[in-house]
């Protein structure tokens, strides 16, 4: 195509108005599923909901106060805490977690927008396929902390690269104050942000052999989050965290599964045929001896990010999940830094192929939740013959690993709705445990978080202890014969689909 003046092209102002409607339509279709449901049935979104009453409703519950503590520090998982809590006085909680999660889904689209301008000096079709991403497998289990702190990582990481020949004092202040605001917001995202910036300087050192002091200016924005992150380990800015339930390895089975993340959801049928389609366009570039080309640096941060997946662990202080984060920011990484070089009429079809993918999964995830929320409001209903105040306790049995994990992100869709009678009837619930260093708001006698066991499994359940303790038993997805002692024992008040509460 032959330059113009001002190196403009014939139709780049139309492409520019057709990328901008279609960025729209995006953005419309991804935040549209948020607001089909009563909650999107995201199941930590439900203990955070709760914690946000609670924490609202403090000093005027007393049964609040005898059995929760707040503990005010810069923990590195606030984001819907900060957000929500200012504005539960102007909406119901239910609105407040519709507004957040709408927001968190704009943030990461106009994050990959951001990130599209500042790697290749324009608006690319990979952005409008990257934000897509956000339906991840992470963010459907409730971790909409990490997404928002995801979104944070991508414009403190556009803002570094689009300045980094040269920082000034203005663009060095506000990457540092976005990505500590990433901290805030999850741990995680900061995480990504660091280890995308450390491998993209240490590609550049690599290639320059010289140690130029822009490189080192750089740096300075990670020193604010990683000086907290000391300080918050040392106790100094809240309660240190709690490891001490040691560190997991999950089996390579499990951790080939999680790699999907972005390609698994709730339908085995939508994720394989998803697989499929990307192997089958991979294919046909590989057969088609497609010239590829890449951006160094990004290869480089995505090659080291996935590196990061396969060697942390799995687990860590029973039930922080650590290496799953890592995966959505080595597939961003390496989507950007990735040029197929064919012609224009297969490089859309390709585009149009993936895109329309991602939609109809889009699409099939806002058809599931629907779906989980007819549910949810049944579980609503039950929650309405608790008595105000009550202790219950949640037993849950739980779908095992697979390797299209659309049966166990189904199942864990509404593991955690028991919280929401503590939002509803002023509940203490089991479940919602605070860890130390994590959650703003902890219990002042710390108990085991609820057990939950395999479907195949056969627990002993000490029924005396808990009967002592508690007034309610929830139990979800449980086996008749685990259930039969507690039968005996107990009124049934309600059921639902996959749950079962009982009265002591």
């Amino acid at each position: 195509m032959t330059a113009t003046r001002a190196g403009t092209y014939p139709g780049a102002a139309a492409g520019r108005w057709l990328y901008g409607l279609l960025w729209i339509a995006v953005a419309v279709l991804l935040c549209t599923p948020i607001w089909l449901t009563s909650i999107p049935p995201l199941s930590e979104l439900h203990d955070h909901l709760a914690r946000l009453s609670i924490v609202s409703q403090y000093d005027s519950i007393a049964s609040f106060r005898d059995t929760y503590r707040i503990d005010w520090g810069l923990y590195p998982n606030l984001a819907i805490e900060l957000f929500g809590l200012p504005l539960l006085s102007l909406f119901s909680p239910d609105e407040v977690a519709k507004l957040f999660l709408t927001v968190t889904v704009l943030l990461w689209h106009s994050g990959t927008a951001m990130f599209s301008q500042a790697v290749r000096g324009r608006m690319s079709w990979r952005a409008l396929i990257a934000s897509f991403f956000v339906y991840n497998q992470q963010f459907l289990h409730g971790e909409c902390n990490f997404v928002f702190s995801m979104g944070l990582c991508l414009h403190a990481l556009s803002l570094w690269i689009a300045n980094r020949k040269r920082f000034g004092l203005a663009s060095a202040v506000a990457i540092t104050l976005v990505a500590t605001s990433a901290f805030v917001a999850h741990l995680f995202g900061f995480a990504i942000f660091v280890a995308a910036t450390v491998a993209m300087t240490l590609s550049r050192l690599a290639r320059r052999r010289t140690v130029e002091p822009n490189l080192v200016v750089g740096l300075l924005p990670l020193i604010p989050g990683t000086v907290l992150s000391a300080l918050l380990i040392a106790g100094v800015v809240g309660s240190p965290p709690d490891l001490g339930a040691g560190v997991l390895y999950a089996p390579l089975s499990h951790t080939v599964r999680n790699s999907l993340t972005v390609l698994t959801g709730y339908d085995v049928a939508t994720d394989i045929a998803s697989v499929g389609v990307i192997c089958l366009l991979a294919a046909i570039v590989l057969i088609m001896r497609t010239e590829l080309a890449f951006r160094v640096d990004l290869l480089v941060a995505g090659l080291f990010v996935g590196g990061l997946y396969w060697v942390f662990p799995s687990d860590v202080a029973a039930g922080q999940a650590v290496n799953v984060h890592f995966a959505l920011g080595a597939y961003l990484f390496i989507l950007f830094s990735l040029d197929i070089r064919v012609s224009a009429r297969v490089r859309n079809a390709i585009i149009l192929a993936v895109c329309l993918l991602f939609a109809v999964r889009t699409g099939t995830t806002a058809a599931y939740w629907v779906e989980l929320d007819r549910e949810y409001r049944v579980h609503l209903d039950a929650f309405k013959s608790i008595d105000r105040g009550s202790a219950v306790y949640a037993l849950y049995f739980t779908a095992e690993p697979e390797l299209f994990n659309a049966r166990r992100v189904h199942t864990h869709a509404l593991l955690h709705t028991i919280s929401m009678a503590a939002l509803y009837r002023e509940a203490r619930v089991s479940s919602l445990v605070g860890v130390p260093g994590w959650h703003l708001l902890l219990r002042r006698q710390w108990t085991d978080r609820s057990p939950r066991f395999a479907d195949d499994s056969e627990p002993s359940i000490p029924w005396d202890d808990i009967a002592e303790q508690y007034q309610y038993v929830w139990a979800c997805r449980a086996p008749e014969q685990i259930l039969a002692p507690l039968a005996a024992r107990a009124t049934l008040t309600a059921q639902t689909a996959m749950c079962r509460l009982y009265r002591l």
